[in-house]
């Protein structure tokens, strides 16, 4: 996964969710550099699944403020077994 972001300190969590709310895997990742500024970004995504599943990728941003959820974007996706 690659992608743009203005982000405070340009750090972010991500996790990949099926459709039944099930985590399959998260980490974190950081855009270089950090707001104001618009960076880039890229991480990869390794998960495990036995059949088409559908699914989101969700990336999340918190506030300096106070911790709590300040951005999110969910991506749909299908992930497939190979």
């Amino acid at each position: 996964m690659s992608g743009a972001a203005s982000l405070f300190e340009g750090g972010f969590s991500w996790k990949l969710v099926d459709l039944a709310g099930k985590e399959l895997t998260k980490g974190t990742g950081q855009a270089s550099p950090g707001a104001p500024a618009r960076g880039t970004f890229s991480f990869t995504v390794t998960f495990t699944v036995t059949g088409d599943t559908y699914a989101y990728l969700s990336l999340v941003s918190f506030s300096a403020k106070d911790g709590s959820v300040d951005d999110e974007a969910r991506v749909p996706i299908i992930l497939t077994a190979r």
